[in-house]
């Protein structure tokens, strides 16, 4: 722009400040977008590690479940079809719980790794002593006064699962009641006063635990089998619950009937996201068949051989509500407005006790 002697004309002054004007707009308007694009991208990240997070938390879990033997109970009475994972259907979920196509609902039994098991100091007969409240009922493990014992009287577990010492039998129940007995002066194995080499009184620690038969999925006591545990079996803390979207706030949530426990796993939050879908598939993995999500069945009931699910496929998505930096909604062509977590999981110890049938 040329300047004259008399200074700028006025149309160059006007045509000067709207360039500005327009380079300045501009320049906003691209920080704009840019801080807009960078929210969504963090809160579809965020979004992304929260349902990750989720997932790792089930698998975590399935990773303790063991293979029932005999099986157990599941909805009625003798139907055997709870082996320590189950699917469940629309009709039998908890009240709590979405159920539907796109909305799965699953049942477990996990072993408490980080709570130290204790071993069987005599057998112990599920149709003679379970329910029972005698002394030759009780079930005897081994005990000691510090915080590490699995008995203690203000955080006795209130289910158990016992593994049978030759691995016959694996099978869980509630714990009623618990007496510590603590340099007791009787045998637990016999229950006679003994001495040492010296003639010296023995003294024994051990605690005595009261159980019941466990309830099935609809809070019916399961039936008894003819399970017996020999001494040196073992008795791990564990907990039954159920995985499912809460019906009131869609949010993930793990249910444990028994002590009415309800742990979020995932919250759903609809300014961030809303979760849409929950889904759970189940298979045994043989020779011949990919472990593939489309291979994956919608429950354990479906395959014949449903007590060869020994791998399961989770599936969580949700939507974003996509705004701009004033909180507007808006779209994207950079950030999508969807998130979709998927994770495969081989729970090995259901690979155990498995039928020939299910490799073959």
């Amino acid at each position: 722009m040329k300047k004259r002697k008399n200074g700028y004309t006025m149309i160059e002054l006007l045509l000067a400040a709207g360039l500005a004007t327009l380079v300045i707009g501009g320049t906003i308007q691209v920080i704009y977008f840019f801080f807009s694009e960078k929210k969504n991208l963090d809160d579809w990240s965020s979004t992304q590690i929260d349902m990750s997070f989720s997932i790792k938390n089930i698998e975590n879990d399935l990773r303790n479940v063991v293979r029932f033997d005999p099986t157990e109970d599941l909805l009625a009475n003798n139907d055997g079809l709870y082996f320590g994972l189950s699917s469940i259907t629309p009709d039998n979920a908890p009240a709590e719980c979405l159920a539907d196509a796109t909305h799965s609902v699953f049942r477990y039994t996990a072993l408490d790794r980080n709570t130290r098991s204790e071993r069987l100091l005599r057998s112990w007969s599920e149709t003679n002593d379970s329910g029972k409240s005698a002394s030759a009922n009780e079930l005897r493990v081994t005990a000691d006064g510090t915080d590490q014992s699995l008995f203690q009287a203000n955080k006795a577990p209130t289910e158990i699962t016992i593994v049978d010492a030759d691995r016959r039998y694996i099978r869980r129940y509630e714990v009623g009641s618990v007496k510590m007995n603590l340099n007791s002066a009787t045998d637990p194995y016999d229950d006679q006063a003994k001495t040492d080499a010296n003639g010296n009184q023995l003294t024994y620690n051990y605690a005595s635990v009261f159980l019941k038969m466990p309830k099935n999925a609809k809070a019916s006591p399961t039936q008894l089998t003819s399970s017996v545990f020999i001494t040196g079996s073992e008795a791990y803390a564990s907990s039954t619950v159920f995985i499912c979207l809460r019906k009131t706030d869609l949010s993930l949530i793990k249910i444990e009937p028994l002590t009415n426990k309800t742990t979020v796993l995932l919250q759903n939050r609809p300014a961030e996201f809303n979760v849409s879908s929950f889904v759970a598939k189940y298979l045994g993995t043989k020779k011949g068949v990919r472990v593939d999500p489309a291979n994956f069945l919608p429950d354990t009931f479906s395959d014949p051989n449903g007590f060869c699910v020994n791998s399961i496929y989770l599936e969580l998505k949700a939507t974003l509500p996509l705004k701009n930096q004033a909180g507007a909604a808006t779209s994207s062509n950079m950030t999508k407005n969807t998130v979709s977590r998927a994770r495969t999981i081989f729970a090995t110890n259901l690979n155990a006790k498995r039928a020939l049938a299910c490799i073959q």
